[in-house]
C-alpha cells in the first residue's frame, strides 16, 4: 500500500516530463486497491491470495509495460534519461 500511496505522487511531479503519467498513478490505486483486500481478508484462503497477487501483478505490468514504451518514444533514438537529463 505504500507504494500505491507514492506511486500517484510521482505521476504528479511526473507530469510535465512525461506523456502517459495517469499509467503510473494508476498502477498506484492498483497497489492500493489490492493493499486493501489484503487487510480487509487477511484470513482469506491461499487459493484467493494467490489469484489477488497473481491480479494485482498482470494489471500492474501491463500498466509499466504500456508506460514504458510511451517512454521510449519520448526519448530520441540512442539517449537515454539520467538523473542530469537527456545525453
Amino acid at each position: 500500500m505504500l507504494t500505491g500511496v507514492f506511486e500517484p505522487i510521482a505521476a504528479w511531479r511526473l507530469r510535465k516530463h512525461i506523456a502517459g503519467e495517469w499509467m503510473l498513478a494508476l498502477t498506484g490505486v492498483a497497489s492500493v486497491i489490492f493493499g486493501l483486500l489484503m487487510w480487509i481478508a487477511p484470513l482469506a484462503g491461499a487459493l484467493v491470495v494467490a489469484l489477488w497477487a497473481g491480479a494485482y501483478a498482470l494489471v500492474f505490468g501491463v500498466l509499466l509495460v504500456a508506460l514504458g514504451f510511451r517512454l521510449s518514444h519520448a526519448v530520441p533514438m540512442g539517449g537515454r534519461i539520467t538523473a542530469a537529463g537527456l545525453l
